[in-house]
């Protein structure tokens, strides 16, 4: 997220939590461990890994227009 100019709102140990940038929330629900490199969004209960997943690089391919390869 942080490559793509995406700040985290807050940061708690290693988790850093973002808004989702797919769906309005009022809280960040978007939340990715860079120690684990593991993702999870509240919202919508999918969670998976950063680098191995493709539902993550597929997550962010579709949001924001880029071809993320595994």
């Amino acid at each position: 997220m942080d490559a793509l100019g995406e700040k985290p709102v807050k940061v708690v140990d290693d988790f850093n939590f973002y808004y989702a940038p797919y769906h309005d929330d009022t809280e960040p629900m978007f939340v990715v461990n860079d120690k684990l490199k593991r993702w999870y969004d509240n919202v919508t209960d999918e969670m998976g890994n950063q680098y191995r997943d493709k539902s993550y690089h597929n997550l962010l391919n579709s949001i924001y227009s880029v071809n993320f390869v595994i």
